[in-house]
């Protein structure tokens, strides 16, 4: 299988975060925008998409299902989940500015509507989570009172509990950006206050009662909240700010026990327009290692400029990596979901690089993420005018062959094919002649190993 592989070098040490080529899932006639993935406790992989109507597909025995659509006739705004439940169930939910409703899929069909009883109305925002008892949370932002509250309530089945009140003061406005359990069977919630003063904040629901707020000092510009197999909290978010030439975008990585135990590492810094936005996605795997990707908003056209990368692997977090660029045509922020039975995680994103909307999806072994063993390869640059160097160490004899692949699959270039080659190290060149620009990938095979290298070709 082509792979695309990306280096990272941490204490000396060779990673290889290995990227399967990106597969579109959605058929010409349903265009569509990425909405959620998610994977079930059987193993499947879901991804949702919205073009008019709202479709799903699921990945299983290695291959993609037909496509499953949500039942649904009513004006929606806004939509949460899916989320699975102990019962293997499928949750998702629409709104809008008045109601929030939604069905839950048992394997073979959709059940019938369910309707959040909401007062005051629903607006926005709204979140979905499912707790160890098997109850279905739902947590919403209305804007029938000035600054906008966070509600919520909890559905067991048969019955809807009583509202709650989350938050609701005089400082702003408050928007949800993570909802989960964790594993003492606590719900926290991770929300962005917007008004007199702007900062993020997470509350937990333990006792019958929603915590005091810890916040996060001085920092909302958005975010998202993990709980990881140990018991740790990880939160991913970052600060604007304005200066004369534009602004100064810093991204924090933000790990705890308890609160208020917490350390705040920044991890990443870069220069932005002032109407760059983040969009945030972290993953904890059963290793305890956290992945996280964020997105930056191009101003221009309001699709995807760069999405980047870091891993956090129990001590440090690498140095941050930018995985897709403008080349890649992303159209929508990437959605990520950590699959324990595969042990992957699994990226999706809307892209018209075919011209058409179209729904992605890739995937990076965890297991793959670790020291080269027996060949290591390095291609540099990643994009390119002239050629690109790609540097092989052969730590015994081995067969060796690499190709180049255009992003339709075709072999435009054999560097070396089946060559037998002793230990040592090796040079070899892919260069520009009869290419035309855009992303190529270099595929190298020996007999234990196959790797793929992404390059971009400008001119």
């Amino acid at each position: 299988m082509k792979k695309i592989v990306f280096i990272l070098f941490c204490n000396f040490y060779l990673f290889s975060i290995e990227i399967s080529p990106p597969v579109r899932i959605n058929p010409d006639s349903i265009e569509g925008s990425c909405l959620s993935i998610t994977v079930d406790l059987t193993g499947k992989v879901w991804v949702f998409w919205v073009s008019g109507e709202i479709y799903a597909k699921y990945f299983e025995n290695e291959n993609w299902s037909e496509i499953v659509t949500f039942p649904n006739s009513l004006d929606w705004e806004t939509s949460a989940g899916p989320v699975v439940d102990r019962s293997n169930r499928l949750w998702f939910f629409l709104g809008n500015d008045f109601y929030i409703w939604g069905r839950y899929y048992d394997g073979g069909q959709w059940n019938d509507l369910i309707y959040v009883p909401v007062f005051p109305c629903a607006n926005f925002s709204h979140k979905l989570t499912v707790d160890s008892s098997n109850n279905l949370w739902v947590a919403w932002t209305t804007d029938w009172w000035a600054p906008y509250p966070i509600y919520t309530r909890y559905y067991d089945g048969a019955n809807w509990s009583d509202t709650m009140c989350v938050v609701k003061d005089t400082m702003g406005d408050h928007i949800t950006f993570s909802f989960f359990p964790d594993k003492y069977g606590r719900i926290w919630i991770l929300y962005q206050t917007v008004g007199t003063v702007s900062q993020l904040s997470a509350k937990k629901y333990e006792n019958g009662r929603w915590s005091e707020p810890f916040i996060f000092s001085g920092l909302g510009e958005d975010g998202s909240m993990i709980n990881s197999y140990n018991g740790e909290f990880f939160v991913l978010t970052g600060k604007g700010i304005k200066i004369a030439t534009g602004a100064i975008f810093q991204v924090y990585a933000i790990r705890f026990f308890t609160l208020p135990d917490t350390h705040i590492r920044k991890i990443e810094e870069d220069t932005l327009s002032w109407f760059y936005y983040p969009y945030f996605s972290l993953n904890a795997d059963k290793e305890n290692k956290i992945w996280a990707f964020w997105s930056l908003d191009c101003e221009i056209n309001f699709s995807i400029d760069k999405v980047y990368f870091s891993l956090y692997n129990g001590s440090e977090w690498l140095t941050p990596e930018l995985i897709m660029d403008t080349s890649d045509d992303i159209w929508s922020p990437v959605k990520t979901c950590y699959d324990p039975l595969r042990d992957r995680i699994w990226l999706t994103w809307t892209s018209r690089k075919d011209g058409i909307w179209g729904v992605y999806v890739s995937y990076i072994d965890v297991n793959q993420t670790s020291v080269a063993e027996n060949v290591q390869f390095y291609a540099r640059p990643t994009i390119f005018k002239d050629w690109v160097n790609i540097m092989c160490k052969m730590k015994e004899k081995d067969i060796l062959s690499i190709y180049v692949f255009n992003t339709i699959g075709q072999k435009v270039k054999t560097l070396i094919k089946k060559r037998s080659l002793e230990p040592g190290f090796y040079n070899f060149y892919f260069d520009r002649k009869n290419l035309q620009s855009g992303p190529y990938f270099i595929y190298i095979k020996t007999k234990k190993i196959k790797k793929t290298f992404k390059t971009i070709l400008i001119r």
